[in-house]
């Protein structure tokens, strides 16, 4: 698929691609720099050590993978991904944690993207999460999170 706005640059192009899927052969060890944005709650039951696996193996030698992911509220990935990115061979592994603001605490020229990107995200937590095994969190609650966490998040941010 071929970038339609006028900032991005004539020799970019952008695909679609599931987490859950293998990446095409022909990507891998192609790339200087792979980044990925809130993509590995995507791998949904599959293994997580695959869909690392995979983003790790796209990256030349010599180059950088770069993954954001949630911190906080019982969504933290990195003690997880640790090991896994130093089993794949990866070296100089660190990680920073930066507070991004939501609701209430942004400005008004950013709130409707910033209250649709958290309910995307608060979504595909709850649909992931009653896909796993039975868990201590009722399927009600689950469906009442999305709309509870913009709730919350407008009033207090």
């Amino acid at each position: 698929m071929r970038a339609t706005t006028g900032d991005t640059p004539a020799d970019t192009t952008y695909h679609r691609q599931s987490m859950t899927e293998p990446w095409p052969k022909e990507w891998e060890g192609t790339f200087d720099l792979v980044h990925a944005r809130t993509a590995l709650p995507g791998v949904g039951t599959n293994p997580l050590e695959d869909a690392v696996e995979g983003l790790v193996s796209l990256v030349k030698p010599g180059g950088w993978t770069q993954l954001v992911e949630m911190e906080g509220q019982g969504v933290g990935l990195r003690e997880k991904l640790t090991p896994m990115l130093e089993a794949s061979g990866l070296v100089n592994i660190d990680y920073k944690i930066t507070m991004t603001p939501f609701g209430a605490l942004v400005s008004d020229k950013i709130r409707a993207t910033s209250e649709a990107s958290l309910f995307a995200t608060a979504m595909g937590v709850s649909m992931t999460t009653k896909m796993l095994p039975p868990i201590s969190i009722s399927r009600e609650d689950l469906d009442a999170m999305p709309p509870k966490v913009i709730e919350e998040t407008n009033q207090v941010g």
